[in-house]
């Protein structure tokens, strides 16, 4: 994860079949699975194994991370990037995990990019 360390809470996921569709200009680019790993980081950072590789100019290297807790739900986490991590149009505070929810939508610096969240199950 090129130097990124997940915090202690951290566990693998339970639901295997979370994905985000991601959305350019209100159109479907793709569909990428978010429940098969440990986290996933976005980022400019080109050689993260479990990362997803973003080239907008307003995104830092290791910008945001989506992590899974022990109870499963899905977590967003803004990796003190300088133009923000924006989780329905709200800005999320650095270094804090927040919960994501089915359809909740997400999107990272100035980037025109959105990415939906899918979730098959909802845990409490």
């Amino acid at each position: 994860l090129a130097g990124y360390v997940p915090p202690e809470w951290a566990s693998e996921p339970r639901d295997k079949d979370a994905k985000l569709e991601v959305q350019k200009d209100g159109k479907m680019v793709k569909k990428m699975p978010i429940g098969r790993k440990f986290c996933m980081l976005f980022g400019r950072e080109k050689n993260a194994s479990q990362g997803v590789y973003c080239r907008h100019p307003s995104i830092s290297r290791q910008h945001a991370v989506i992590l899974h807790d022990r109870r499963g739900r899905v977590k967003l986490m803004d990796l003190d990037s300088k133009h923000g991590t924006f989780l329905d149009n709200e800005r999320l505070d650095p270094n804090e995990a927040t919960r994501l929810r089915d359809g909740d939508s997400f999107r990272l610096g100035a980037s025109s990019r959105e990415y939906i969240v899918h979730l098959s199950s909802s845990p409490p």
